[in-house]
């Protein structure tokens, strides 16, 4: 039986780089995979998966409101395995049909993304998986204080956001990684801000 896989870190740990070389592996290894995103991430355009190293592929995407099952049923059926990134941003509905898919379609299912929002609430995607994934990896990045980054902590002119909506999309620009400490003291580290 297959296997449904989580790796999470915090923005810039290079997740999507990670499951782009997987992809890659798996492809040169002569697997047909079924690459994935949802909607919500648009950062490089509806349909690209790109790493800020440089690396992209084109996905399939998905709405939250979708069933994965109902709408790449085909797909699923042809592919050897599926890779999924962004998938903080998936349903409870699809977490269980990830699983599902990996159980009883017998396709192995990596999936990547976010553990938890800027103010460390778990996102509904990352949640389940910690329910439900047979396998938790972590990537670590290190916080410029020397300690492990596991936050994502949202900026402005004025320093650490530590309010406002959950998902607004950004980078660098609006993002950095920091360890605990430095999140709730406000420390940025000298963070350039425009």
């Amino acid at each position: 039986m297959a296997k449904l896989e989580f790796t999470y870190g915090t923005m810039g740990s290079s997740k999507t780089a990670i499951a782009l070389m997987k992809r890659f592996d798996l492809i040169e290894s002569g697997f047909n995979v079924l690459l994935l995103k949802p909607t919500t991430d648009n950062r490089d355009g509806t349909a690209i998966i790109k790493s800020r190293i440089g690396i992209s592929a084109e996905a399939k995407v998905n709405d939250k409101n979708e069933s994965i099952i109902g709408k790449f049923l085909s797909e699923i059926l042809d592919c050897d395995c599926i890779i999924v990134d962004e998938v903080q941003f998936s349903s409870k509905e699809q977490i269980l049909q990830l699983k599902q898919i990996a159980e009883e379609f017998d396709r192995p299912v990596y999936t990547y993304g976010l553990r938890t929002d800027f103010k460390l609430n778990f996102f509904e995607g990352s949640e389940y998986l910690f329910k439900y994934a047979d396998t938790i990896n972590g990537v670590e990045k290190t916080c410029e204080c020397g300690n492990e980054a596991i936050v994502n902590a949202r900026y402005d002119d004025n320093g650490i956001v530590y309010e406002g909506d959950k998902i607004i999309l950004g980078n660098n620009d609006k993002y950095k990684a920091l360890c605990y400490t430095c999140y709730k003291k406000g420390r940025l580290h000298g963070k350039k801000r425009n």
